[in-house]
């Protein structure tokens, strides 16, 4: 029988240990700093106002963007660690089959941390491209008074 979903994700948080908490806390607060990009860049060019502050935020949200990559490389360092270390008081004829393990648990965090990054990195980059440019709020200006004359 199949897990369900759910049980899969709860299985890939047991495996993955603290690192995958550390990558779920930094999407969380990512969630919200890209939500606050997207709207603030919505904002700025529906009042038609310089979009210099939503372009920096949208540059600090990228790079945070990179926390849960980093975490996930991390978690994958660890567990391979561990799992060399684990593997010096195996059996030599496990030894092969616990190292493969290991590497496939330890690229969880890593798995998961990088399709955060990913996740996060195209809304953060729409919300760059969609803040109005210094020169944009006078180019609105110029063109009604070109066409009022």
């Amino acid at each position: 029988m199949e897990a369900s979903p759910i049980e899969a994700i709860l299985e890939a948080f047991r495996l993955g240990g603290p690192w995958m908490y550390i990558i779920l806390l930094a999407d969380l607060i990512l969630a919200a700093a890209v939500f606050g990009s997207l709207a603030a860049a919505v904002a700025t060019r529906l009042m038609n106002k310089g979009g210099q502050f939503v372009r920096i935020l949208s540059i600090c949200t990228a790079l945070f963007c990179f926390v849960p990559a980093g975490a996930g490389v991390l978690g994958l360092v660890m567990g391979n660690v561990m799992s060399q270390k684990a593997s010096g008081a195996a059996h030599p004829d496990h030894v092969e089959a616990l190292l493969e393990r290991g590497r496939e648990v330890a690229a969880i965090p890593m798995k998961f941390g990088g399709f955060s990054t990913l996740l996060f990195l195209f809304p953060t980059a729409a919300a760059f491209f969609l803040a109005p440019r210094e020169g944009d709020e006078g180019e609105g200006a110029a063109q009604d008074g070109e066409t009022a004359a």
